[in-house]
């Protein structure tokens, strides 16, 4: 059975290289052979907002912001992409997707 999965993360690889963003992208990666994957979270990268790679689909849906002050995550970031996903998940919606994967911090959203 073919399925559609989400992974929801404020930063994607390898514009951001972190262990979430890492897990991610193996994840997808693999899962993408079978099923319809789809990365979602901020672009940190210059040029287009949707990106295509066979059955994996990459969506930078708002400019990355500043994540940290000092060595400190910038809770501002939180708060940007708990909005830019409320006016997203429409989007979601349409895609009938079948599971969700969100473990981001912070948790925020």
């Amino acid at each position: 059975m073919k399925m559609r999965i989400a992974f929801l993360s404020d930063t994607i690889y390898p514009s951001t290289v972190g262990g979430i963003e890492r897990r991610i992208h193996e994840l997808a990666k693999r899962l993408s052979r079978r099923h319809q994957v789809y990365i979602v979270g901020l672009r940190g990268w210059e040029g287009r907002k949707k990106l295509e790679f066979g059955r994996l689909r990459i969506h930078g849906v708002a400019p990355m912001p500043k994540l940290f002050v000092g060595e400190r995550r910038f809770i501002g970031e939180a708060l940007y992409f708990a909005l830019v996903m409320s006016k997203f998940v429409h989007v979601l919606n349409k895609e009938d997707i079948d599971v969700i994967d969100v473990q981001s911090a912070p948790y925020l959203h």
